[in-house]
């Protein structure tokens, strides 16, 4: 389930402005679509068969080091491990004229980060639907031995019902890089790394994935989570905990059981969290049921239930 490397230098990244017209054999790219932490997505067509694919590029700079590239690719070996249709899916690794190359299936979906800069805070049954349907997904990783380990709003994709689709898995190994970059990006995605993690990457499991969940639903619940500057992981642990009481003014009548809930997930100490996504996953049920929503509980799935 872990995947890590530790460098010891901060990475140099590369944007490549210029791939949209290259053509690796058989896929020819169309246009740059985004940069996302540590590589950049294109839109790109199979010129075997004619179907769209995106082509996520590994960035030069964290390419230089071997250990990178093999963690990378071996991202693509737990996507085939959990084989969820509400993860993104890739086709195949591919190390091409120097370039290391992940094809996957292309998400035409607004991410949930768009969502949450349009519509925060959200109606609560929303909320606590999406946040309900991101864990069913997890849940499911985790019962075939994979947590996320860098959930974040911008690899949850939304369909138009907010059914969720999740890309990104496998890559704690980013995690001693993005405390090294200090830019907008890293001070972004490192509010969701849990705590345990900031020390040693390998330690992940899947009640890091409920921490970065509760930082989630935190912001589903809140106008803005006032974040610092800087990469002090004790300081932005003390950032989302202070954002708690924001809620009670949003949602007054069930603040105390949105308290509970968000103060467990966001517990510094993993072993105080939920330790699965099926004892959170009942919480939420219970405040949907008060909210009048119809119960329905999680359907049993072979396998260990664990965090």
């Amino acid at each position: 389930m872990n995947d890590n490397s530790k460098v010891a230098e901060k990475p140099k990244i590369s944007t490549d402005h210029s791939m949209t017209t290259v053509a690796f054999k058989r896929y020819r790219i169309s246009r740059r679509i985004c940069r996302r932490f540590c590589f950049t997505v294109y839109d790109a067509v199979d010129l075997m068969d004619g179907s769209r694919r995106f082509l996520k590029m590994l960035d030069r700079g964290i390419a230089a080091q071997r250990l990178n590239v093999l963690s990378f690719f071996h991202t693509a070996r737990l996507n085939e491990r959990l084989g969820l249709p509400q993860v993104c899916r890739v086709f195949q690794a591919l190390e091409v004229e120097g370039r290391h190359i992940l094809v996957t299936e292309p998400i035409d979906a607004e991410t949930l980060s768009l969502r949450l800069h349009e519509s925060c805070p959200f109606p609560l049954s929303r909320a606590l639907a999406l946040v309900s349907g991101i864990g069913d997904v997890l849940r499911q990783a985790h019962l075939r031995g994979v947590a996320h380990g860098l959930l974040n709003p911008s690899c949850i994709f939304l369909a138009a019902d907010d059914s969720p689709k999740l890309d990104d898995f496998g890559y704690t190994w980013l995690i001693p890089h993005i405390f090294r970059m200090e830019d907008a990006e890293a001070l972004y995605l490192s509010y969701y790394v849990a705590p345990e993690l900031c020390l040693d990457p390998q330690t992940v499991d899947g009640r890091a994935d409920i921490y970065a969940l509760g930082v989630i639903l935190l912001q589903l619940l809140t106008d803005e989570i006032k974040f610092s500057q800087g990469l002090d992981p004790a300081r932005k642990h003390a950032d989302v905990l202070e954002s708690i009481p924001r809620v009670e003014k949003n949602y007054p009548d069930h603040f105390p059981a949105l308290e509970t809930i968000l103060a467990t997930c966001l517990d510094a100490r993993p072993e105080a969290r939920y330790q699965n996504l099926r004892e959170l996953s009942d919480e939420l049920q219970e405040l949907r049921s008060q909210l009048g929503e119809p119960q329905a509980g999680l359907p049993f799935v072979p396998g260990r239930e664990t965090g």
